[in-house]
């Protein structure tokens, strides 16, 4: 079917459907009798009868929503129910990732899921499926999502009767990072990849959410550019969290190539007030040629005479060494030229074959045309290459000896090369240039060397160091390479490679520091020194009542002595939608969210599941006349809650015998916002009590101890007693920490003595 339609969110849709099934015979979604008369449950595999992709591309991040339709297969043992199976699925999304919505379909209705507290929500389900009923009433229609672990989570649909199938549709956010080519965002699914074959493809609808008419996608290592909509099927095992995780990711790159990305809003009221930054920053080509940390390095490759390569005798053809060599060189040339044109090294070419015009590459790292071009040209010389170039030269005039008429042409000829060389590197500041020579073939003798001189007199503006190929040198008739390369002998870190001795770099730390109006934050990011300087990269989220600098400060110390190389300024590429609660969420939503002042728990106040709360839908969640524009795509947001949804033992203001808990919320939060009323008493044998007045009974709390450094010394869990909570420092030696208490997302610190 083909549909052309406008989206409930106002911008224009091409979506492309195909009636494709999609099955499995071993999957890793499982099925479980919840009923059973004879003590003994059944599982069994489902399998995926429907699944398809809807990805709203947004400059910062991937908006998904995932269709699945999860059919059940088997057997049960006769005693137990066939018609109450739970589906049960474990997946993973990539760090900072998030779930924000969740559907499913009930008969005609349609369930919104809705976050709660996580104990109350499990609660609830677990009455709703009612395990060990004999047998079992009509269900109520429930599915929960939970984080289980870092980055893992656990979705469970019940009921579905054996043979049948559930309907659900997941809406989750994935993150930026920086990659190898920069700003990317990879793109994984969650539960369509839990099925095998993988090799099956799927449906994926690529949508423009604003910002986003063009991108750059890569799959199995080829970008192609895509302008959206566009429609694509890649195969489900591209969507896996392994595969996110290594080279073979499908990602999503800004047709500019970035390096350094600002994502920031900011809210004037409510639950998100403040300003966000989400900064991803890697170290580019920029800083380091700003920082003088930047190499650029030309091969000259001359061949002297290529036409007496081959001897014709009276005895027959000769082929001299001077051929072999050639080869060797060039296969040489071509390795040692891969090994450059890494991060904060450039590499260039001249080869002079003696019979056309030189063939020069000016330097460029690996990413640019000029780097691709001059390693397809070195593999155009390999193998017999030099040999065939040689057999059609004709010898010329003055090849037995070396009249003086041709030394004057040979040493034009270099000064030519050295000019054209000079060109090959870049004109910019605070770099280090190198020359590599080697040559091969007869070249004339002479004793004088005069070409010194004028080379140096060439490379007056722009100094260079010197040095051969090992196992090869240079020779040029006019010229003296020791004196050369003592002249222009390189004072730095020498790398020592398989080819040559090259110019690089030594281990440094980068300091950045991020400002806004009123407060500076310093990150260091350690680069390792070799032939390329190899940074990490900044990934902060930071949350400030003050806006945020739209620049970024530099600077770069030796590792080993501590000494300031060089500093600088850069203004990352900026993004700032007003008011965007998808990026305070991917602020919230970030393995260390930081904030200057005390946040609540952040997934139920920026609506998204984490370890405080789960995603819940029940019959009670009908979207009622709402559900019609939701049915063919779309999943609503979940709404953002109040801090008491978050409260233990608080379900709603219906709740049989919940008349209080407003009070308890407003008690708690009162009582752990005051630790100055808390009283520390002393016990035998290390019991410690903490009397918080207005504290409930039987409310989970957490407690840490930190010694006066910021060092963690002991961290308890327990449950709360009337007023008071209780553990046992014995073990921990006498002297001045630092208590924090959390429960229900509020905490408190208070300075104790023990």
């Amino acid at each position: 079917m083909l549909a052309l339609k406008f989206s409930k969110h106002g911008f224009f849709c091409f979506i492309l459907t195909l009636g494709i099934t999609l099955t499995a015979t071993h999957a890793q979604v499982t099925w479980q009798t919840t009923a059973t008369d004879i003590g003994g449950y059944n599982s069994g595999s489902c399998t995926l009868v429907n699944g398809t992709l809807r990805v709203t591309v947004f400059p910062a991040y991937l908006d998904m929503e995932e269709d699945v339709e999860i059919g059940t297969s088997g057997t049960v043992t006769t005693g137990n129910d066939p018609n109450t199976l739970e589906i049960v699925a474990t997946f993973s999304l990539p760090a900072g990732a998030t779930i924000i919505g969740g559907l499913l379909w009930d008969g005609e209705r349609l369930l919104q899921g809705k976050l709660l507290d996580r104990g109350i929500a499990d609660s609830i389900y677990e009455d709703l499926v009612n395990r060990n009923s004999t047998p079992p009433p009509r269900p109520r229609d429930p599915m929960i999502i939970e984080l289980t672990g870092t980055n893992t989570y656990r979705l469970r649909v019940y009921p579905v009767a054996l043979g049948h199938s559930r309907h659900f549709r997941l809406r989750y956010q994935l993150p930026p990072k920086i990659g190898v080519d920069g700003f990317e965002i990879r793109m994984q699914a969650a539960i369509i990849p839990l099925f095998t074959p993988t090799s099956n493809t799927i449906t994926m609808s690529m949508l423009n959410g604003g910002g986003a008419d063009s991108v750059v996608y890569v799959e199995s290592g080829l970008k192609r550019v895509l302008t959206l909509p566009r429609s694509l099927f890649p195969t489900r095992s591209s969507l896996t969290a392994s595969a996110a995780a290594g080279t073979s990711a499908l990602r999503i790159l800004p047709i500019d190539p970035l390096r350094q990305v600002a994502v920031k809003t900011s809210f004037y009221g409510g639950n998100f007030a403040g300003n966000f930054l989400n900064l991803y920053a890697g170290v580019s080509e920029d800083v380091l040629k700003e920082l003088g940390q930047r190499i650029e390095v030309v091969i000259f490759w001359k061949w002297h005479n290529p036409a007496t390569w081959i001897q014709h005798t009276a005895s027959g053809e000769q082929i001299t060494s001077y051929v072999s060599t050639a080869q060797s060189q060039a296969s040489q040339i071509l390795s040692l030229y891969g090994s450059l044109g890494v991060p904060g090294n450039r590499v260039g070419l001249l080869h002079d074959n003696s019979a056309n015009e030189p063939r020069a590459f000016p330097v460029a790292a690996n990413t640019e045309a000029s780097y691709q071009q001059a390693v397809d040209y070195l593999r155009s010389v390999q193998g017999s290459y030099a040999e065939q170039f040689a057999r059609g030269l004709q010898i010329l005039p003055g090849n037995g000896g070396a009249p003086l008429d041709w030394i004057p042409v040979s040493k034009n000829s270099f000064l030519k090369n050295m000019r054209l060389v000079k060109t090959l590197y870049s004109p910019d500041q605070n770099i280090v240039r190198h020359l590599i020579m080697v040559s091969v073939g007869p070249e004339y003798a002479t004793a004088e060397a005069s070409l010194n001189d004028s080379i140096n007199q060439i490379f007056s503006s722009m100094p260079f160091s010197l040095s051969t190929m090992k196992n090869w040198g240079f020779d040029q008739a006019g010229f003296d390479l020791w004196g050369a390369r003592s002249n222009h002998a390189y004072s730095g870190t020498m790398i020592s490679t398989s080819y040559a001795d090259i110019p690089g770099f030594s281990a440094t730390n980068m300091i950045l520091t991020v400002r806004n109006e009123l407060n500076s934050y310093d990150f260091t990011i350690p680069c390792t020194g070799g032939l390329s300087l190899i940074c990490g990269s900044l990934e902060f989220h930071g949350k400030s009542d003050y806006l945020w600098n739209d620049s970024l400060q530099w600077k770069a110390y030796r590792s080993s002595s501590g000494v300031l190389v060089g500093a600088t300024t850069t203004a990352p590429k900026k993004i700032a939608p007003d008011e965007d609660t998808a990026t305070a969420i991917l602020w919230a939503g970030s393995t260390s969210p930081f904030s200057e002042k005390k946040e609540l728990p952040l997934g139920p106040t920026y609506g998204f599941v984490d370890k405080w709360a789960n995603l819940l839908a029940t019959d009670q969640d009908t979207l009622g006349n709402l559900a019609y524009d939701y049915a063919s795509s779309g999943v609503p947001r979940m709404i953002d809650q109040n801090i008491l949804n978050v409260i233990p033992n608080y379900d709603n203001s219906s709740s049989p015998g919940c008349g209080t808990c407003v009070a308890i919320a407003d008690a708690l939060i009162t009582a752990m916002k005051n630790s100055a009323m808390w009283r520390i008493e002393h016990g035998r044998d290390g019991l410690i009590f903490v009397r918080i007045q207005g504290l409930k009974a039987g409310l989970r709390t957490s407690m840490e101890l930190f010694d006066l450094s910021g060092k963690k010394v002991g961290e308890w869990n327990s449950l709360s007693e009337f007023e008071t909570i209780r553990w046992n420092a014995s073990g921990i030696r006498s002297g001045t920490y630092l208590l924090r208490i959390r429960i229900a997302g509020i905490q408190g610190v208070k300075r104790i003595a023990l």
